[in-house]
């Protein structure tokens, strides 16, 4: 079994490419949690879903989050009648996920439980888990304003090198436990690939929840890379650097894309900017081939 350790829509671009490479109950994919908000009355984990609709099928995949041909008549309305509104763009099929979902939780269910009764009912076979069942919450902050991960988003979307210059803050009464599920899918996995992908708001808070690194030491690690901002240093990225450190103190291998001029020591140069099903496709070549000589 691969799994994954999801870093946001370059995680579901080289896991859609690893899909042709492996079955789907050979795939697990751990997600992001903190990202989870009470929205309308109900629970919405933008991250967690989106790798759901992508085994589904249902992914937009213009975009990389959401449901391919959703509407937004209810949320259209809302601004209309409310125009003060601070709701989130939630489509109507997105909204019927996260009212299954919040069902399950006034019933006295968890994360877990939700996740795994929604796979079944969208027909997905490949294990996927959210990183722990305990609440929590990270906020991006950036030029001096903190924004909810859901929000930062719209930002990232337009200014990709926020991702590297926000630090981000874990807003929880106790430290979060990974879940009993992620600990058994990794204990029995062949290789963990962490991302690529927004390793600060996304990656960051699942190694914040207690134990995981340490539960990492004893798996194959292979870490995927963003790509840099051209003008990266240490000092004028401090948090992206920290998250740097702890990639190695964990992974077998480090992989970093080939083009980029400032080389990380240790590194594993290829090419990793997936702008098309191509690029993806070898890129999973490339790494199944190093999982299988390991």
């Amino acid at each position: 079994m691969i799994t994954f350790i999801s870093g946001g829509p370059d995680s579901l671009k080289l896991i859609r490419a690893f899909r042709n490479l492996l079955y789907d109950d050979e795939i697990a994919v751990i997600a992001n949690t903190s990202d989870c908000i009470w929205s309308d009355g109900n629970i919405l984990c933008p991250d967690l879903d989106d790798i759901m609709y992508l085994f589904s099928g249902n992914l937009n995949t213009s975009k990389w989050t959401g449901i391919k041909s959703d509407t937004y008549s209810t949320f259209n309305m809302l601004k209309k009648i409310s125009p003060e509104s601070k709701n989130l763009p939630i489509g109507e099929k997105t909204r019927a996920v996260s009212i299954a979902r919040s069902n399950i939780f006034r019933e006295g269910g968890n994360l877990t439980e939700s996740t795994e009764y929604l796979c079944k009912y969208f027909g997905i076979t490949a294990r996927i888990v959210p990183a722990t069942d305990n609440r929590y919450s990270a906020y991006a902050e950036i030029d001096n304003e903190i924004h909810s991960i859901p929000e930062f988003r719209e930002i990232y979307m337009n200014h990709p090198d926020a991702e590297f210059r926000a630090s981000v803050r874990i807003d929880s009464k106790k430290i979060p436990e990974i879940s009993a599920k992620v600990k058994e899918i990794i204990e029995i996995s062949d290789a963990v690939i962490i991302g690529p992908g927004r390793i600060n708001t996304t990656l960051s808070p699942v190694f914040a929840c207690r134990n995981f690194r340490n539960l990492l030491k004893n798996s194959f690690v292979i870490s995927v890379l963003p790509c840099l901002p051209a003008d990266y240093s240490p000092e004028k990225y401090p948090s992206f650097h920290k998250m740097l450190n702890v990639y190695q103190s964990i992974s077998d291998i480090i992989i970093q894309d080939i083009k980029e001029e400032r080389e990380i020591p240790g590194t594993v140069r290829l090419n990793t900017r997936l702008k098309s099903v191509h690029n993806a496709e070898s890129l999973a070549w490339e790494i199944m081939s190093v999982i299988r000589s390991h």
